[in-house]
């Protein structure tokens, strides 16, 4: 017993170590992105791009095209600051008085700087950061350092990287959450994340130093900043959004297939904070994949039509999806108002679920009360059910030492019969 007790010992104490370095790579992921951005303006810096004059052919249709985007990025501008103005409140109450279970899964009340609260912010505040950003940038007749140093493009586009990044890490908290944190799930997802976010950055940082930036002239004392010469092939880009993506249907596979799981024990669909689980995650997959076509159709297909090109510049860029992202957390407390009915039989269920899957070591009380017994392997090469007492008694004595074997119990004793899972005695 005292050999199976190290061994248990040790195991969390990697898995503690796995989760602590994962965390640490997803912090060293964000601060990357700032440091490349700072590099990126530096860098920039010692470069000062040409000034190239824009044919008179030309001037209109750029005019036009600027004006049109402009106008659609100021709208989305507008459209992210009245999403927070009017979201204020709920914020508060989420990040200072979380209630819900499903909340308190997600904020740790005993660690008021959690990584889960910067990376909400960031989400909830870069996108307008960006919109603004990509005004002052695109902008008529700016400062020779704003196009030098081209610091407003890089930051736009790294905001767009952030963002991503971000709701990503949201998506998965929220499957955790439906998954109790479990410590096996969470690795995997953790590792994807990071998989994830890593090509994201370097996919970034290589498709930016790609695209040249002009100073151009428009007519006499009128320059705007603009980017010239070739794209970067179309298989980086479809790169750039795919591994997101991909990871992204991965957890909406993981919470359809948990929410399958509580549907098949309950007398309806379920909870409604399960069926809002669901439904953000899909909804956000069509968006992410919907900007993501518009994104690649912009920046690899000449669009004749200026209005058509704005519209896909602007839509296609992931600021948008900052709002959702924000709102699939307020869409949880929202729930739980609404009704609390379904949300007790969504705890009620996690306790059920806890109680049946974390291992119980019983007393001799709980052994003498004993009336059946089933043994199972974890990899699944034996299985005994519904065994005698005298049966039990003997495997329990024989599986000394069996690290994989677990045994259920039903006992009178044990909450009235319910399954306990135990180790060897």
């Amino acid at each position: 017993m005292t050999e199976i007790n190290r061994h248990v010992r040790h195991q969390r104490t990697v898995l503690d170590l796995y989760a602590s370095k994962t965390d640490a790579c997803l912090h060293f992921l964000y601060l990357s992105a700032i440091s490349i951005d700072l590099a990126a303006m530096l860098f920039s810096l010692l470069f000062k791009p040409g000034h190239n004059h824009v044919p008179q052919d030309d001037v209109i249709p750029f005019v036009q095209g600027m004006t049109i985007t402009q106008l659609v990025q100021f709208s989305v501008a507008t459209l992210l600051i009245y999403d927070i103005v009017i979201t204020v409140d709920m914020e508060v109450s989420i990040h200072v008085h979380p209630r819900s279970k499903l909340h308190r899964n997600l904020y740790d009340k005993k660690r008021p700087f959690q990584f889960i609260k910067v990376v909400y912010f960031l989400n909830r505040y870069l996108g307008l950061f960006g919109s603004l950003a990509y005004l002052k940038w695109g902008a008529f007749n700016p400062t020779e350092s704003q196009c030098k140093g081209s610091d407003y493009r890089w930051s736009l586009n790294l905001t767009n990287c952030v963002i991503i990044i971000s709701i990503d890490y949201i998506l998965m908290k929220r499957v955790l959450a439906l998954y109790l944190q479990g410590r096996q799930i969470e690795r995997v997802l953790k590792s994807l994340l990071v998989l994830a976010s890593l090509i994201k950055i370097i996919l970034f940082a290589y498709i930016q130093s790609k695209i040249p930036v002009l100073v151009g002239v428009l007519a006499e004392g009128t320059t705007v900043c603009g980017e010239s010469g070739p794209q970067p092939p179309l298989y980086l880009y479809i790169f750039d959004w795919g591994f997101p993506l991909l990871f992204e249907g991965v957890l909406m596979v993981l919470a359809f297939f948990k929410a399958s799981l509580y549907w098949k024990r309950s007398t309806s669909f379920g909870a409604f904070l399960v069926k809002v689980l669901i439904r953000d995650q899909f909804i956000y997959l069509l968006l992410a994949t919907f900007c993501s076509v518009l994104s690649i159709i912009e920046n690899n297909i000449p669009i004749s039509n200026k209005f058509i090109s704005a519209v896909f510049l602007v839509i296609g860029n992931p600021s948008i999806l900052c709002v959702l992202g924000s709102r699939m957390l307020f869409n949880l407390k929202e729930s739980r108002s609404f009704s609390n009915e379904s949300q007790s039989d969504y705890e009620s269920y996690q306790r059920r679920q806890e109680m049946q899957t974390q291992p119980r070591k019983v007393n001799g009380n709980g052994m003498n009360g004993l009336t059946s017994c089933s043994f199972h392997d974890a990899r699944g090469d034996i299985e005994l059910r519904d065994l005698p007492r005298e049966d039990c008694m003997m495997a329990l004595r024989e599986m000394q030492g069996s690290d994989n074997l677990r045994c259920t119990v039903y006992s009178p004793e044990l909450r009235f019969g319910s399954p306990t899972f135990v180790e060897s005695p």
